[in-house]
């Protein structure tokens, strides 16, 4: 991408058009739910944030000056706040078209919900604890694993799983594109002795958890403060 300093801008505005033109669809309605995402959105993206310049000041992971306009914030480029804000947003769009067009695409019995949650979350538990001695695998795949735990203990109502798994894996076309493109350039630079340094193309496995962790936390709250306004 010819574009110099100005790629991860055009990455995150290219990732936010449609789903902010879509958003005032006349049946998904994306636009009426915006006071209720944006909160669940700020709240993920505080831990995200902290996590983040952790990582950027430790060198687990860093920023190609040739592709961002060089402002930062608390050692962060800008692009990476907008990030936080824009792939949620246009994420959990593709997760209220699925509830909105397939609402049978829901598992039936809680159990099964309890069970899905289960599997993921030891699965996940294992891997970080085989990958203890990398930094980057060992975190994101604990903190999935504890964040699904979590959800197992406090939550009573998890029915909305199937529709969030269905709208992580088309999501996961989109972000390999966009990450795609971060990560052969690169923009995104990784400390390859933090990561077990498989890849899907130039993206770290590790990426695919971080976005599984960061879109079900947010997910997670937009469902809570929906339930809470429908009472």
């Amino acid at each position: 991408m010819a574009t110099g300093k100005y790629t991860y801008f055009i990455l995150l505005f290219l990732s936010l058009l449609g789903p902010l033109l879509l958003s005032f669809d006349k049946k998904v309605h994306y636009h009426k739910r915006w006071k209720f995402l944006f909160p669940a959105i700020l709240r993920a993206a505080v831990l995200f944030i902290l996590w983040d310049i952790i990582f950027t000041q430790a060198a687990i992971w860093g920023f190609n000056e040739k592709y961002i306009v060089g402002w930062r914030i608390w050692h962060l480029p800008v692009e990476e706040w907008l990030f936080f804000l824009i792939i949620p947003f246009s994420c959990l769009f593709i997760f209220d078209v699925i509830v909105f067009y397939f609402p049978g695409a829901e598992f039936r019995s809680k159990r099964l919900n309890r069970v899905v949650l289960i599997v993921l979350a030891g699965s996940l538990l294992a891997f970080s604890l085989y990958f203890r001695n990398r930094y980057y695998t060992f975190i994101v795949s604990l903190l999935t694993a504890s964040y699904l735990v979590m959800i197992l203990i406090f939550r009573r109502r998890i029915n909305w799983l199937a529709h969030f798994l269905i709208a992580y894996l088309i999501a996961l076309i989109p972000f390999s594109i966009v990450n795609g493109i971060l990560t052969s350039l690169p923009v995104v630079l990784y400390n390859p002795s933090d990561n077990i340094g498989i890849r899907f193309m130039t993206i770290p496995l590790e990426d695919f958890i971080y976005l599984f962790l960061l879109l079900l936390m947010v997910t997670d709250f937009y469902k809570v403060l929906l339930r809470k306004n429908s009472k």
